[in-house]
């Protein structure tokens, strides 16, 4: 099984891992390792954009990096590095006392998430640049791949209502991420890139 770069429209193989945007081409998105490390060196992406900061696209996007695996019947897609921040993190515009002092080229925006311990935390975003924004990604600081939270194993399948927009749809023994007690009854999860609520008696908490 095999995916095409979507810069240089070469195939590829199936044992290199990819740089996979979730959001351009309606998720269907990949770029070489080649042509990433090139769209980086040649200052397309920016030093705080690129492999070692938010690990952008060109459009902004924050990437995971997949790749395939062997299974019993064929190949399957894996994610090796889920997105920086995670699902969960939020983009949110400043307010105005925010950004009193700074001129209109000035960041505007900033990430939210959740700690471990329940705090809430946030950063400048990257794709726009503070004054004092530096070209050194290991000084920006950055939330780990994939979140932070609970993990949980589902117990059993949950299909909510169709009008229950709010809620998580899983299969049975499926891995939801960036899991949060809501109150005890309710959870709130990740999985396969859709976000929601869900019972708390329909999984198990695997690790945190």
């Amino acid at each position: 099984m095999s995916s095409s770069c979507d810069i240089c429209r070469r195939p590829i193989p199936p044992s290199h891992t990819r740089f996979h945007c979730y959001q351009c081409s309606e998720g269907d998105y990949d770029i070489c390792n080649s042509c990433y490390h090139s769209l980086c060196s040649t200052g397309k992406i920016s030093p705080e954009n690129g492999q070692q900061g938010w690990r952008r696209c060109l459009k902004g996007h924050r990437l995971a990096i997949t790749g395939f695996e062997d299974r019993e019947g064929g190949q399957r897609r894996v994610v090796v590095r889920e997105m920086v921040g995670g699902w969960a993190l939020k983009e949110e515009e400043l307010s105005p006392a925010n950004r009193s002092g700074q001129t209109e080229s000035a960041q505007q925006r900033q990430w939210r998430w959740k700690e471990v311990d329940g705090t809430s935390a946030s950063q400048p975003s990257s794709h726009a640049r503070l004054h004092s924004q530096v070209n050194d990604p290991r000084q920006v600081f950055l939330p780990p791949d994939g979140g932070v939270g609970l993990r949980v194993q589902a117990l059993w399948s949950y299909f909510p209502a169709a009008d229950a927009d709010d809620e998580l749809r899983f299969p049975r023994n499926a891995e939801i991420t960036e899991a949060e007690d809501i109150n005890g009854d309710w959870f709130w999860g990740v999985y396969a890139g859709q976000k929601g609520l869900f019972p708390g008696n329909y999984g198990r908490v695997v690790a945190g």
